[in-house]
């Protein structure tokens, strides 16, 4: 106030001295300071409110994310009750985050609602932290969510569904190395190229990652050498849909 006043009485020394336009401007200063005297109180207990409604604190984001995990070997339900929740309350924004809870359900035997899950996220992608449909991020990312929907289709015994999926994560690894094999820097496109060569050839991997234990599961452990020989001959003719692959496939070890 008395910073007021200070201004009011030199804008009126200004008037006196003839100094007209400068005294109405130092009288304007000192009208919209009195104007404004209590803005800032209001807006700092304004922004406590928001503070405490809101809290930015990061030890307090995530807190239901963490609860779940705790709760993971001792209270299945009440963990994915939680995540539930979180994702409703925006917490979770990672693909991990969002994979937890189809993983939880997997885990407390809710196969169709995992299922359901996997297949939303495949669809629609994490709505967080969105990928270009068909860059490597947009494969490597399928191909972690379509990693469960396997392995939830293996627990549930349906295990052709689950050597589709196998073959479809293949395939987008096969892609995300051509991408790289023709990349603008010349280390990606070597890299990129070996490790091309090298999925489309090496047998045991070819194996372990398309066939795995299903033909075990199956009974026709000795259909693998004539399986192994389909997906070669795919390779050969690259680039092929990989539903192409899946159906010889799947013809071979239904039989």
């Amino acid at each position: 106030m008395i910073q007021l006043l200070i201004m009011v009485l030199f804008a009126v020394i200004l008037f006196i001295s003839g100094w007209d336009l400068l005294a109405i401007l130092f009288l304007c200063v000192a009208l919209y300071k009195f104007l404004t005297r209590n803005n800032k109180s209001s807006l700092r207990f304004s922004k406590d409110i928001t503070h405490a409604k809101y809290p930015s604190d990061q030890s307090v984001k995530g807190t239901k994310l963490k609860e779940a995990v705790k709760l993971k070997k001792t209270d299945l339900p009440r963990a994915i009750q939680l995540l539930r929740e979180a994702y409703n309350d925006g917490e979770a924004t990672t693909l991990q985050e969002l994979l937890r809870l189809p993983n939880y359900l997997r885990m407390n035997k809710q196969y169709d609602e995992a299922f359901t899950e996997c297949s939303r996220l495949a669809h629609e992608g994490n709505p967080f932290e969105p990928t270009e449909l068909g860059s490597t991020n947009w494969y490597l990312e399928q191909n972690e969510i379509l990693k469960l929907m396997s392995r939830i289709c293996i627990e549930e015994g349906k295990f052709l569904y689950a050597l589709h999926w196998n073959v479809e994560i293949y395939y987008n690894e096969l892609k995300v190395e051509e991408i790289y094999s023709k990349h603008e820097r010349k280390s990606f496109r070597k890299r990129g190229a070996e490790r091309f060569e090298f999925l489309r050839n090496d047998t045991n991997y070819i194996t372990k990652e398309i066939l795995g234990k299903i033909p075990k599961h199956l009974k026709k452990e000795d259909k693998i050498p004539e399986a192994i020989s389909i997906i070669l001959d795919w390779n050969k003719a690259w680039p092929q849909e990989d539903s192409v692959l899946a159906k010889k496939l799947e013809l071979l070890l239904s039989k």
